[in-house]
């Protein structure tokens, strides 16, 4: 019996000794990944979904993201009710030809504003489940890292909105 207390024992010390240290390692660990959330916020201006053509493949979506931040906010994804998914484009220069590029994210700098048109960053909503005509509204989510996800409706409309500048 005395056997079994021993082993019991030793046991006992061995687990607390790893929950122990693995504690004190996932500490260390979150405060040294710790990433700061900027104070501040991104406005959305003028959200809107070009109407595209019977059978479109894809539509493109444009809005201008305000920044009052005092630090970067990152756009990290983007969802669409009624499309199979949604990627951040940017228009780029290459061998003399403009391009599409598919970004991983956007960054939006603290007190900036990023304008997401046709001459630079857009949205591509690929795979419409239904044809969208002008009129019409669509559920975007923007997923910024270390933020709330941002819920808003983008018209679909034939021309770019009025400037409210």
């Amino acid at each position: 019996m005395s056997r079994l207390k021993l082993y019991f024992s030793l046991l006992t010390t061995s687990l607390f000794g790893v929950f122990f240290v693995g504690a004190l390692f996932a500490a260390e660990t979150a405060d040294d990944t710790a990433e700061v959330v900027p104070a501040g916020s991104v406005s959305v201006i003028q959200p809107w979904i070009k109407a595209g053509g019977e059978g479109a493949l894809m539509l493109h979506g444009y809005l201008v993201l305000k920044s009052d931040a005092n630090l970067p906010w990152s756009l990290q994804r983007v969802t669409a009710s009624g499309f199979r998914m949604v990627m951040i484009h940017r228009m780029v220069l290459q061998d003399g030809a403009s391009r599409m590029a598919m970004q991983d994210s956007l960054n939006i700098p603290p007190g900036e504003t990023v304008i997401m048109d046709d001459k630079s960053y857009h949205l591509m909503l690929m795979g419409p489940r239904k044809e969208y005509k002008d009129g019409d509204n669509i559920s975007v989510v923007l997923y910024f890292r270390n933020q709330a996800p941002m819920k808003l409706v983008f018209p679909v409309l034939k021309r770019a909105p009025k400037s409210g500048k």
